[in-house]
């Protein structure tokens, strides 16, 4: 009797921070009120002296009222998975009341017995006349043939195989008890021997392991819903008749809405859930929320019951930020695309006519250099025209090409004015890029090269192992202008327009490279562009 009080107070060890989960601490506490009996009735048959028996018998009797009305508890928040009424804990004052009495016994209402401090039997009788049998019997077996209708009520009607083998673990518990309290009850067993609690300990372990091996008590449904109400989603579900059976507060502020009503009503008060504009495979949903539009995107899932028995839970996501947002991107792109046409458009015509007055030129006299310049301009004009088409249509996507570094960067140089400037060029190195873009990333910052420099600048064109760096020994850029340097419309010089780097920042992002800004060796700005797959 007394090593049986090991597995229950075990049980209590094991499953001491499961104390949140519902019924966990009220099986703690019948298991608890087992351990009592146990070692109070090995006391009793272990101990000879009077005194210290009936002591024991006490805390024996606490512990066969008490353990009853743990269990109803555990058996109630097991089924329900919500706290016990308050009203219950009344049940405990019987209890309570039949332990203060037994220790003065008056008029022998608990042992039937003159005085039973000195009586020599190991479990003192309570025959007719005492109250002991009225509490423990007639309150303890109520509790426990409800308790198990309950825990039978579970197992009928869930659809989980765990809750259903808890279910049955817990049946087999208290049957155990039950019969066991009987074979103790019509005296099948030797006196000093109680087979009741070890029954119960040991079913109880297997409860333990499985609340511990498989969480079903993770989250009670009063938490559960707390979770559901912060969601700012609306979301409600149907059980397998289409009849609501849980939503949240966003739901309910939103929709006309409760739980009870079927599918049918729920789209007839809410017409907007039924007419759904499927958009990019997205349902969406327009309805009117606190006098403004609202629009929804919504989310169907499957839920199982089990038995082929299916559900739905709907999940409504606000998304007019987003929509919005889409729709001010799309009127931006039409615009920029808009532009881009009256650019190509009006530019056009203009270069044609000079292309042709420069041929005439050329037919009507010896052509020179400054006649080829220009039309070698006017060319390239064309092909910027068509790279900002091009860019405007294709969303900056590079149409690459494998190139030569050292070619892109002369034929920059030979496209702008490089006055008295010279350009140095040492690399070998071939790289995959867009060339018009590349063009223009190597003669905006050839421009801004001399631009900030004088006349006799110098530029330089290098490879390094993670790409290639652009520099010249100019005046250089100052550290607190390197970081914002490639922004729109910023520009440090009086005849800047700010458009240049940002440009060249557009063309980097645009291949997914990375540019940096620093002094060159030779004093002036350094522009290293890294993280290019050649």
């Amino acid at each position: 009797m007394l090593a049986s009080a090991v597995t229950p107070a075990f049980i209590i060890y094991w499953l001491r921070n499961d104390r949140h989960k519902p019924a966990v601490v009220w099986f703690q506490f019948a298991m608890l009120s087992v351990m009592i009996w146990s070692i109070s009735f090995g006391v009793m048959s272990l101990v000879s002296l009077p005194e210290v028996r009936l002591i024991a018998t006490h805390f024996y009797v606490l512990a066969v009222s008490t353990a009853t009305i743990f269990t109803f508890m555990y058996c109630y928040e097991f089924t329900f998975k919500k706290p016990v009424p308050r009203s219950i804990f009344i049940l405990f004052i019987p209890a309570l009341l039949l332990f203060i009495l037994s220790w003065f016994n008056p008029y022998n209402l608990i042992y039937t017995v003159e005085n039973p401090y000195q009586a020599t039997e190991i479990l003192i009788p309570a025959n007719p006349g005492s109250i002991r049998p009225l509490i423990t019997v007639g309150i303890g077996l109520p509790l426990v043939i409800m308790g198990t209708g309950m825990v039978l009520g579970e197992l009928m009607n869930t659809s989980n195989k765990m809750r259903k083998i808890q279910s049955i673990i817990i049946l087999i518990m208290i049957s155990n008890g039950t019969i066991l309290g009987l074979i103790k009850v019509l005296d099948m067993v030797p006196s000093y021997f109680d087979p009741t609690p070890i029954g119960w300990a040991f079913a109880g372990l297997l409860f333990a392991a499985t609340v511990k091996r498989y969480q079903i008590f993770q989250i009670s449904p009063t938490a559960e819903q707390q979770i559901l109400d912060e969601l700012k989603d609306i979301l409600y579900v149907y059980n397998p008749e289409n009849v609501i059976s849980k939503v949240n507060k966003t739901a309910t502020d939103v929709l006309d809405i409760e739980v009870g009503i079927t599918k049918k009503e729920l789209e007839r008060r809410n017409p907007e859930i039924k007419n759904v504009d499927t958009k990019d495979g997205k349902e969406r949903i327009t309805m009117s929320v606190d006098g403004n539009t609202r629009t929804f995107i919504r989310h169907c899932s499957a839920l199982e019951y089990g038995h082929g028995a299916r559900g739905e839970l709907n999940l409504l996501r606000d998304v007019t930020e987003l929509a919005n947002k889409e729709q001010e991107l799309q009127q931006q792109n039409e615009r920029l695309s808009e532009f881009a046409n009256e650019v190509s458009h009006d530019l056009k015509s203009p270069l044609t006519v000079a292309a042709g007055y420069t041929q005439l030129a050329k037919d009507d006299r010896e052509t020179t250099e400054y006649i080829t310049k220009v039309e070698n301009s006017l060319s390239r004009m064309e092909e910027i025209i068509e790279s900002i088409l091009n860019r405007a249509h294709s969303g900056r996507v590079p149409n690459k090409e494998l190139l030569s570094l050292e070619n892109i960067a002369r034929t920059a140089w030979s496209n702008i004015n490089t006055q008295s400037a010279s350009l140095t060029v040492r690399t070998n190195q071939e790289l995959s890029a867009d060339s018009t873009q590349l063009l223009q990333l190597f003669e905006n910052i050839f421009r801004n090269s001399i631009e900030h420099g004088d006349d006799e600048i110098n530029v330089y064109v290098e490879s390094t192992s993670a790409g290639f760096f652009i520099a010249d020994d100019g005046p250089g850029i100052p550290e607190n202008q390197q970081e914002d340097i490639f922004e729109q419309g910023v520009t440090y010089s009086k005849e800047g327009t700010g458009q240049g780097l940002s440009i060249v920042s557009n063309v980097v992002e645009a291949h997914g490279w990375s540019i940096s800004v620093s002094t060159s060796d030779h004093g002036g700005a350094k522009f290293d562009i890294t993280e290019i797959d050649s």
